[in-house]
């Protein structure tokens, strides 16, 4: 418990705005990048799709720390934007279960107040193996804590998500490619029809 003490205690002292969750708005955005504190949202997007860009830029909407919750070790610093480093705190784990109790910890310490799980490399039946009682404890976790939580997945798969979306996977035209990444991503992000 001291080390939680001890990381609450530095996060506070480096991050003082971290209490609170503020999203700036650019014009022209999606009702994506608004988020409530204490929501819980899904993603869904196979590898390769562009859902590690749409990540980052959810990330860097939030003031103050966030947290990159990597269940399967994929994330890559390199190819992140640097402004968004020194405010993220990576959290590496090897397995979905494992990020699954990191992410209890987090939310019940109230550590950070934006978390985004990325489950995108893991396996389905890895992801199929959690329970969905847990995925209601965090909702619930989130919902106490304020803690804003954006979950990617391969596959929709959540049972108590506030909202699910998908990123479409058609073939991008040349008049998309023309308007840079950003433009090209939000084209491709779409509400699903159905949220459990």
């Amino acid at each position: 418990m001291k080390v939680l003490e001890q990381l609450r205690s530095e996060l506070s002292e480096r991050f003082p705005q971290a209490t609170q969750v503020q999203w700036r708005r650019e014009s022209g955005d999606k009702v994506f990048w608004a988020w409530p504190k204490g929501g819980l949202r899904e993603l869904v997007a196979a590898p390769g799709f562009g859902a590690s860009l749409l990540l980052q830029r959810w990330l860097k909407l939030g003031q103050g720390i966030k947290a990159l919750l990597d269940a399967a070790d994929g994330f890559d610093p390199d190819s992140c934007d640097a402004e968004l480093l020194p405010e993220l705190l990576w959290l590496r784990c090897n397995a979905a279960a494992q990020a699954m109790r990191a992410a209890d910890v987090l939310m019940r310490e109230g550590c950070v107040p934006v978390l985004a799980m990325d489950f995108r490399l893991c396996e389905p039946r890895e992801l199929r193996a959690i329970p969905s009682s847990s995925w209601h404890r965090l909702r619930l976790l989130a919902s106490r804590s304020g803690v804003s939580v954006l979950v990617c997945s391969p596959f929709a798969w959540l049972p108590c998500v506030e909202s699910r979306w998908q990123l479409g996977d058609a073939a991008l035209a040349l008049s998309e490619l023309q308007q840079g990444r950003a433009g090209m991503l939000e084209q491709k992000l779409m509400p699903a029809l159905r949220v459990a």
